[in-house]
């Protein structure tokens, strides 16, 4: 019989399992297409179903954002951020062109600063171009002393030649002559007119002086008067040397700063003051540095004082950095902003978020080979968790999980990621109204169920009573929203009952004759506030009363009511002798004759 019952259950399992297999698989297993949606943020900014459709520029592969809704939580997603890009990131560089001006003036002949000034411009070149060749590092460099040159009209320094090229111009500088700032401002304002550079976003300036303008530039009047003047030509254009290049006047400030202001409007102006920062540009006037800072540099930040070799250095490895950093691609990241009712967490310590999002630097690729191509993929993972406790959180929304996702690349193009969206489920609560009294039940519980946070509380349906008790409220105290699933336990004050009244007994002394009849309970009767009417329950607890002798006798009453309260009344009984009839005295009954 046992095997029998075996063998039975044995076919009734296999039944089961034939008829799972022949289940659609979506009903064995919750499809992703259940519990999350793909879309992308539109021009508008806000979030719609669908397939985002951009062009990947050149070396971007792919860029994606995919969600998996966690086993444990079915309001937390697993994220993934992924870009691939078929170069290394170092590659993806952007343009800039930048411009050395260089003052050659004969004090740079001084203390060794020509050649302290060359070393630092052949390092800034170096570290300017680069360690991608051909990636468009584009660099000219002017002199000014009285006169101002192009040394080196607009390469490419990424290039082993253009890196060549830049070096040998620099070694050629040499120190003579007047400080004619104006000269080679204008000078380096007029190259970046140049077509080749037109489509560059990054354009900088680098001015290096050891002192106060000492020259500016005047426009010719004429051929004649051209002859009497030390002329200078800049972009076909002659003008004639002022200045008398030993001092320097509020003239030349002028006319330099407002060239300098030209020059602001093209690029990006940085200022090193060499050696002279306390050195006055004329008497009454700035100091040189002060000068720089205020009219020459694009913000006082980008104007730098050296006042020997190693100043220099720093001054120009600021600059560098400053210059070059985001124009190549090792610094390129990925914005991922915040969104409505999302909260994210589990990011790595290096990742700081705040109000707007957090900001991921793409590194540690993992590099893989398809045919001939080699991809390198960077990844994130974190979580997402929906807030749909939130009082405005509808639990039929598809909401975005996150916000607008995008990387920045070296040029300022962005690339922007598929938003993936999910759905949250609010968390249900229970209310339970119960009489908090063991062992005895005062009112059935009153439970309420399914309420979400935020919901008004459900109130207790009726008045609740209990016997020789007030009811005096709830613990703990009730809240007007519903925020956790809350047991609220009555509270229970005894009432004060008044105490019980003593009974009274009523009956008086007693004045009898011996031989009366004496009945002790005749017109004795007792009362109680509480119980009314006691007299039948009257005891006699002593009675010595004795008709037959005369005296002084006492009765003892005694009665309790039904809660067990009692008194005593003591009476007396006098009992007087019988009055003896008195002796009549004879009469004699005789009249006179």
């Amino acid at each position: 019989m046992r095997k029998l019952k075996m063998s039975k259950l044995f076919s009734i399992f296999l039944t089961c399992i034939l008829c799972l297999s022949f289940l659609p698989t979506d009903l064995m297993a919750m499809n992703d297409a259940d519990t999350v949606k793909n879309g992308y943020y539109n021009e508008s900014n806000t979030w719609v179903e669908g397939e985002l459709d951009q062009a990947l520029p050149e070396g971007i592969h792919s860029v994606n954002k995919t969600a998996v809704k966690s086993e444990n939580d079915d309001n937390t997603y697993d994220i993934t951020l992924e870009v691939v890009t078929e170069q290394n990131l170092s590659k993806l560089t952007k343009k800039s062109a930048t411009i050395l001006v260089i003052d050659t003036s004969g004090s740079m002949g001084d203390y060794q600063r020509l050649i302290n000034a060359k070393n630092t411009a052949k390092e800034f070149v170096k570290k300017y171009a680069g360690d991608e060749p051909d990636s468009g590092r584009y660099l000219a460099i002017v002199n000014f002393a009285t006169n101002t040159n192009i040394i080196l009209n607009w390469t490419d320094v990424s290039s082993a030649d253009g890196k060549a090229s830049a070096d040998n111009a620099i070694n050629q500088l040499y120190a003579d002559g007047g400080t004619n700032l104006h000269a080679g401002i204008k000078q380096a304002s007029q190259l970046f007119d140049d077509t080749a550079i037109q489509d560059i976003e990054s354009k900088n300036t680098i001015v290096l002086t050891d002192g106060a303008p000492t020259y500016y530039l005047k426009n010719c009047t004429s051929d004649i008067n051209c002859i009497f003047y030390t002329h200078v030509t800049i972009s076909n254009t002659r003008y004639h040397v002022g200045g008398d290049g030993d001092k320097g006047s509020e003239t030349i400030n002028d006319a330099t700063a407002a060239e300098a202001k030209t020059l602001k409007g093209k690029s990006t102006v940085y200022t090193i003051c060499y050696g002279a920062s306390r050195e006055m540009t004329y008497q009454g006037g700035p100091t040189v540095s002060a000068y720089l800072k205020n009219n020459i540099a694009s913000e006082m930040k980008n104007a730098y004082d050296a006042d020997d070799s190693d100043d220099l250095v720093d001054a120009f490895k600021a600059i560098t950095e400053t210059i070059t950093s985001g124009l190549d691609g090792k610094g390129l990241s990925v914005f991922d902003g915040s969104a409505p009712f999302v909260s994210v967490s589990g990011l790595p310590e290096s990742i700081v978020q705040d109000e707007e999002g957090f900001t991921w630097k793409l590194e540690n690729a993992e590099e893989s080979t398809e045919g001939n191509k080699k991809y390198y993929t960077y990844r994130l993972t974190y979580k997402v968790t929906l807030n749909a406790d939130a009082i405005d959180f509808d639990e039929g929304k598809w909401y975005p999980l996150n916000g607008k996702t995008y990387i920045t690349l070296a040029d300022g193009e962005k690339v922007y990621f598929p938003i993936p969206a999910g759905q949250g489920v609010k968390t249900r609560y229970t209310v339970t109204y119960t009489d908090g009294v063991e062992d005895e039940e005062v009112f059935e519980n009153q439970i309420t169920t399914d309420l979400v946070y935020g919901a008004e509380t459900p109130s207790f349906k009726g008045t609740p009573e209990r016997t020789g008790y007030l009811f005096t409220g709830w613990t703990p105290e009730i809240s007007e929203t519903v925020s956790a699933s809350t047991t609220y336990v009555a509270t229970w004050k005894k009432r004060m009952e008044p105490l019980n009244k003593v009974p009274e007994i009523n009956a008086e002394d007693k004045t009898l004759i011996v031989g009366d009849t004496f009945d002790p309970k005749k017109d004795v009767a007792a009362t109680d506030k509480e119980d009314g009417d006691l007299t039948a329950k009257i005891e006699i607890a002593k009675n010595t009363v004795d008709m037959t002798k005369a005296g002084t006798y006492e009765v003892t009453y005694k009665v309790t009511d039904s809660e067990g309260a009692s008194t005593t009344k003591t009476i007396t009984v006098t009992v007087n002798p019988k009055m003896e009839k008195l002796n009549e005295v004879p009469t004699i009954q005789a009249e006179d004759k």
